[in-house]
């Protein structure tokens, strides 16, 4: 009987000493995440690479618009080395909508940004790019970024048409 009640006391006392999870602020997450978006969208137009790669996780999965833009951080560094001073004088895209998901929990969030139109892509080509974030001891930072190129419908015709000509 000793035994029982001792056990009895020692599932009581464990289940009391479990911490509550604390409410997530939602609120407070999405203007963070906002915050990390605007300055990595910052670094980006003033082709800041360290700036840029701060927000990013060093075992993160981040591709481009080709099928072969496939990189982890090294190799994304490696790219945008290469890239900046030759070939790309600005990264300057107008945001046009950005989204933002929380997950129940608080410890991580999807994103969205779309940019309609671009200098370096133009007015008919948009552009979105797809993160999900996660929260690190109080710092958001990206584990995944997908940049896509996002058509109009109505251009899919032709667009379709180009490639099957171009075969």
């Amino acid at each position: 009987m000793k035994k029982i009640i001792l056990l009895n006391l020692i599932f009581i006392v464990g289940f009391a000493c479990q911490q509550k999870p604390q409410p997530v602020d939602a609120d407070a997450a999405k203007t963070a995440i906002t915050v990390v978006l605007d300055d990595l969208q910052k670094a980006m137009s003033r082709l800041d690479v360290d700036g840029y790669m701060k927000h990013l996780s060093d075992d993160g999965l981040f591709c481009g618009t080709d099928e072969s833009e496939f990189w982890d951080k090294s190799g994304l560094i490696a790219i945008m080395t290469q890239s900046f001073p030759d070939s790309i004088q600005s990264m300057n895209f107008p945001l046009d909508k950005r989204e933002i998901r929380l997950s129940s929990d608080g410890k991580s969030a999807m994103a969205i940004e779309q940019y309609l139109k671009t200098d370096m892509f133009g007015p008919r080509l948009p552009m979105r790019i797809d993160y999900h974030l996660i929260d690190n001891n109080g710092i958001w930072i990206i584990d995944l970024m997908t940049m896509n190129f996002v058509p109009y419908n109505e251009d899919l015709p032709t667009i379709i048409n180009a490639l099957a000509d171009s075969e």
